[in-house]
């Protein structure tokens, strides 16, 4: 870097209009070890503000789109499986994965769910996701294959402060296989009695996605051909 004489650094007036393609020359201060050089100045172009929108938003590869969203899935997915093979048992990710297919399962898109769940965080209670205005909460299982893994139970909500509850069941690749729907009052009636819930009992809803025969890409959440019913309170 071309070295330049020590000054005070220059910064725009508060009050100063900035041109499209201002200059201003601003002085840095750094460490470099076993060295003497400790500072230097930059010049930093303003561009038109018209232009701060698309500097802020990201490049087109990184927007927030369906595309991205399977492969981030799929690519957990993939992570999870590696990690159980290495180590015994998988990380955690079937709560966030049956929320993302759930939702859009249901019928929205992945910008939608992003933007729903985005105020969100781990202790928020009563629903996972918000799509057209009723709340969802959605609970899943996935057996890891392993002797002894077979789903038996299906833990309950802890709460009624949802409008839709959703039940999924996985294959140990985390391919979709059955899932099922309950309005909050039907489950509160059915199912809330009730101490211990079984695949069975879930069964008893309304079917989103049937179990498939074989494992074919065409089961996986990604790429069913279901078409979300009219869902209404």
């Amino acid at each position: 870097m071309r070295r330049s004489a020590l000054a005070p650094a220059q910064y725009p007036s508060p009050h100063a209009v900035v041109t499209p393609r201002s200059r201003v020359r601003v002085q840095f201060v750094a460490s470099y070890p076993h060295s003497s050089k400790s500072r230097g100045s930059l010049e930093a172009v303003f561009v038109r503000p018209t232009n701060l929108r698309t500097l802020l938003e990201p490049a087109p590869g990184l927007r927030h789109n369906s595309r991205m969203s399977d492969d981030l899935r799929a690519r957990l997915v993939t992570a999870a499986l590696q990690w159980e093979t290495a180590f015994g048992v998988a990380p955690a990710i079937t709560s966030a994965v049956s929320e993302y297919d759930a939702a859009i399962l249901i019928g929205s898109t992945a910008e939608a769910y992003g933007v729903s769940c985005s105020t969100r965080t781990v202790v928020s209670r009563g629903h996972d996701f918000i799509f057209q205005n009723k709340r969802y909460q959605v609970k899943a299982n996935r057996p890891s294959g392993k002797p002894g893994s077979t789903v038996t139970l299906v833990n309950k909500p802890k709460n009624y402060d949802w409008d839709f509850l959703v039940w999924v069941l996985y294959d140990r690749a985390f391919q979709m296989r059955e899932a099922w729907l309950w309005p909050v009052e039907q489950y509160r009636n059915q199912l809330g009695p009730k101490t211990r819930i079984s695949p069975g009992d879930m069964r008893a809803g309304t079917r989103l996605f049937p179990a498939a025969a074989v494992d074919t890409a065409s089961s996986s959440a990604q790429n069913h051909s279901f078409h979300a019913p009219q869902l209404h309170s």
